[in-house]
């Protein structure tokens, strides 16, 4: 579902760097994050939310990647987006 999220966020910003879509993709994260805390007891809602929950991770995270790629400079390009990689899995 990151993938179907991720999809949505380069089609909604048409080839462009799109970083209004950052507060969506939060509040969704947020709103289901809350939501596994009940909907634990309900399987449909579940499933339902952890795909929210996929969807909305693609629309936050994907801007910001593009964001920081088009801002890092050419010649540092590939540390900046190593150290970048390294922080976001390593947490």
């Amino acid at each position: 579902t990151l993938g179907v999220g991720s999809v949505l966020a380069g089609k909604v910003s048409r080839g462009k760097v799109e970083l209004g879509l950052v507060p969506i993709g939060a509040l969704g994260i947020t709103i289901c994050s809350w939501m596994l805390t009940v909907a634990y007891h309900y399987p449909a809602l579940l499933h339902c939310t952890v795909i929210v929950l996929g969807i909305s991770s693609g629309l936050f995270i994907i801007p910001l990647n593009s964001f920081f790629q088009e801002k890092s400079p050419d010649s540092k390009r590939g540390r900046y987006l190593a150290v970048n990689n390294f922080l976001s899995y390593s947490a």
